[in-house]
């Protein structure tokens, strides 16, 4: 069948796709970056922050990886009888902008040092969370600075088999993304202010007797002692007086990589040639991703992961249109294009939220994730403080059921062939929609989980209020506005100038939930990422060697690509990678 113009302008269509996807979701929405950030909903502002975990595109989601080397082998006009292309690629990846990525998880919400994050004593509205909330003197002061890193090293097989034999046009491609992921939140402390190295009585520990009022010596009179760095107080390592846990989500691992080895999502392409021609070709395919991703369980806010873990389903274009050929068919120039739509179905997942804003979170507080709580028992009727710290990430592990509307994978390169050479300069776009969720579930347990399929079950009635500067031998609780970063102060640490925990004024984990939890906080962004790629190919036409009675061109390539991801919602990284393959056509 001729290329017709109609089928060309089909072709270009294929970028209308992306484009059309992201237009009427993002662009509007934008701002400067001197407008107010908002670590909360979509993150549709120029940056988002505070975020409990990052998701980037899977390692096995690149088509610029996908062709080159093999483009000009996939699809060939004429052929009425099995054809097939072998090949393997092998790519190490690294990002860059680690400044840039560093905010989407520090609460500053700012555009300068928007990485760095103060913890100290809540004397005004300069710091971003409570040292004491974090086990730390209420005396300190210091900064942690974010800088995430993440490398990737990838291995992928692929399999391209055209069943021309069967049906004139009728394809079949996949691949097998082997990846080796490091993540390293690289960290600068600065410490301004060391603090005590105790807390001072009563406010951490219950020494207090009930019946004399006196202290109880547990054998440090000044009080437990107190921790004396911000990554020491993330780590999950360290307890202190009645927190006899230590911290078992949103932790954060200080400069110390953390890896894992997976197999990213693997795609299944089944497609059909609609129009082929002597100039080009035009046809679509159905496109099922199987969600073979894994994930490491650290509990910190940059746990490694490979792929979505998620079920896909979409479908595509692809075409090639040849802009150039001389006489002695030497030398031509071919342009690609292809371009995909999926949607992203549920999965389960344990995921740690912040405290939703009103009744019981403190209105000023960034970070409520790490606010201090106390637990109470209900004796007789009547709330009572059970001895038992915990910080919020302790308890408020929520089960729930994520996905994405849409997922879009766009490419575009130009492909030179001179002789037995191949020179490749393109465009790929990615961009993923906001998350979506059914509502929490219940529960998890942090320091156990992994899967929902693991670790939801009923929630229990427990109840907790914020701890705030209230002593730990009372029943009382800072309440609402009476607890926020700036509006008061430690010296202010007296029993009873809080609010009695009564069921109106607590946590109670049954029934609250969706009270408690606010699920916004925890949303991954919308996502765009821009790549630019070049790539250099060898193919040797071995038609001497009369491989399967026809001939069998073997290829080698070498190519490089850098992906700026928008904003610090998709990573920025550089890649290089390696190809080789054999043809059977």
């Amino acid at each position: 069948m001729k290329l017709t113009l109609r089928s060309v302008f089909c072709l270009a269509l294929i970028a209308g796709m992306a484009g059309r996807a992201l237009a009427d979701c993002d662009d509007a929405c934008d701002s400067d970056c001197s407008d107010t950030y908002t670590h909360y909903g979509c993150g549709k502002d120029n940056y988002v922050c505070a975020r409990p975990d990052i998701l980037p595109f899977s390692q096995g989601m690149n088509r610029a990886r996908d062709y080159m080397g093999q483009g000009h082998l996939m699809n060939i006009d004429g052929l009425e009888d099995w054809n097939w292309v072998k090949a393997a690629a092998f790519e190490y990846q690294h990002s860059f902008n680690p400044e840039r990525l560093g905010r989407y998880f520090s609460p500053a919400c700012e555009c300068t040092n928007g990485n760095q994050f103060v913890v100290g004593e809540n004397l005004d509205g300069t710091i971003d969370i409570r040292a004491e909330d974090l086990g730390m003197s209420p005396t300190f002061r210091g900064t942690l600075e974010l800088k995430p890193k993440i490398e990737n090293f990838i291995f992928e097989p692929s399999f391209y088999l055209g069943m021309d034999r069967w049906a004139e046009g009728l394809y079949m491609w996949s691949k097998l993304p082997i990846a080796y992921t490091i993540w390293t939140m690289e960290t600068c402390e600065t410490t301004t202010q060391r603090g005590g190295s105790a807390f001072a009585p009563n406010v951490m520990e219950n020494r207090l007797t009930t019946t004399t009022g006196l202290y109880v010596n547990r054998g440090n009179y000044a009080g437990p002692r107190t921790i004396d760095s911000i990554c020491k107080a993330f780590s999950g390592k360290y307890t202190f007086g009645d927190k006899d846990i230590p911290l078992q989500a949103g932790r954060i691992i200080c400069n110390c990589p953390q890896d894992k080895v997976g197999i990213a999502d693997i795609p299944l392409h089944l497609g059909y040639t609609l129009v082929d021609g002597d100039r080009g070709n035009l046809g679509l395919y159905a496109r099922t991703v199987f969600p073979t991703g894994t994930m490491e369980v650290n509990r910190s806010i940059f746990d490694p992961r490979i792929g979505y873990r998620r079920w896909q389903l979409g479908g595509g274009l692809q075409g090639q249109v040849r802009l150039f050929e001389n006489d002695e068919q030497t030398t031509s120039m071919y342009f690609f294009g292809d371009a995909n739509v999926t949607h992203v179905f549920k999965g389960e997942e344990c995921r740690l939220f912040d405290m939703k804003t009103g009744t019981y979170r403190p209105t000023d507080t960034k970070w409520s994730r790490y606010l201090l709580m106390k637990e109470f028992e209900d004796v007789a009727g009547t709330l009572t403080y059970n001895g038992r710290l915990r910080n919020f990430a302790d308890i408020f592990t929520v089960c729930v059921k994520s996905g994405f509307d849409w997922l879009v994978d766009g490419l575009f390169y130009f492909n030179l062939k001179h002789k037995n050479w191949n020179f490749d300069l393109g465009y790929e776009i990615k961009a993923r929609d906001c998350e979506s969720f059914d509502c929490p579930a219940n529960l998890c347990d942090p320091c156990t989980y992994s899967d929902c399929d693991e670790c939801c079950g009923t929630s229990t009635v427990r109840y907790f209020g914020v701890k705030g500067v209230q002593y730990v031998s009372d029943n009382y609780i800072d309440y609402s506005t009476t607890y926020g970063m700036g509006s008061i102060k430690h010296t202010d640490n007296t029993a009873g100038n809080g609010t009695a925990a009564a069921l109106t004024n607590v946590i109670a984990t049954t029934d609250t939930l969706s009270d408690v939890v606010d699920v916004n906080s925890g949303m991954r962004p919308r996502m765009v990422a821009h790549k630019v790629f070049g790539n250099i190919g060898y193919t040797w036409d071995v038609g001497e060697a009369k491989f399967f009675d026809n001939h069998g061109p073997i290829f080698f390539d070498l190519g490089a690509e850098a992906e700026l991801g928008a904003k610090n919602k998709a990573v920025r990284s550089w890649g290089v990678w390696g190809k080789c393959g054999y043809a059977y056509n």
